[in-house]
């Protein structure tokens, strides 16, 4: 409403600088996406250095598809400075998003090569494999996002899908019951194991699953 509005927007205006995206934040979660791109950008443009600042931008500009004003931020970062990582990072995936592969690995791997131990520099390198139709170099960069990161469950389920395309469900299976508890009651895993156990026949167990899948 209008009071909440103009509450929002003169915390905004406080001098404390994480007070700035308050209102913006507002907009964006009161479906008015477009407004809070706007303040994004001009947050951004008023301190080029901060890399919040960015994020937040780059964030709300794809939620709408607009690809182009993520870019933007993301290569005049870049222009300043080329080693930064968390840029590398952004442009890389977004790229990859894009159909644009062969770019997205130039940036994907210029991440590793300042940071080597990065667990979303491997996924995303992975989804570069995927659409070279690489499946062995696409396996073996989730395995290692894996090995950096137990808990990246897309990871585990893209790698999980992978076996599965090749007949491996007993592989599968196995890496989906090496999950955290904690994501064990996420649609997505169960989902994925079940089409496991349904390629190895057991279709006890699947139902029993599916049955516990609706329920959440």
């Amino acid at each position: 409403d209008k009071e909440a509005e103009d509450l929002f927007r003169r915390v905004s205006a406080l001098p404390n600088p994480e007070f700035k995206p308050v209102y913006a934040n507002y907009l964006f979660q009161s479906g008015r996406r477009a407004e809070a791109v706007a303040i994004f950008q001009k947050l951004l443009d008023e301190n080029p250095n901060d890399r919040g600042a960015r994020s937040r931008l780059v964030l709300a500009a794809l939620s709408i598809g607009r690809n182009a004003d993520a870019e933007r931020a993301l290569a005049s970062a870049l222009k300043r400075n080329s080693k930064d990582v968390e840029a590398l990072l952004w442009r890389g995936a977004l790229r990859v998003a894009m159909g644009n592969a062969q770019d997205a690995q130039i940036d994907l791997s210029q991440v590793l090569r300042y940071h080597p131990d990065s667990a979303p520099a491997h996924f995303f390198l992975s989804r570069v494999h995927r659409q070279f139709h690489a499946t062995l170099s696409q396996r073996a960069e989730l395995s290692e996002a894996l090995r950096l990161n137990p808990a990246m469950l897309p990871a585990r389920v893209e790698l999980a899908e992978s076996l599965m395309s090749t007949h491996s469900a007993k592989n599968a299976l196995d890496l989906m019951n090496g999950a955290p508890p904690t994501q064990r009651n996420m649609l997505e895993y169960i989902a994925q194991r079940n089409w496991a156990l349904m390629d190895l026949g057991n279709l006890a167990d699947a139902r029993q699953e599916v049955n516990r899948g609706l329920a959440i």
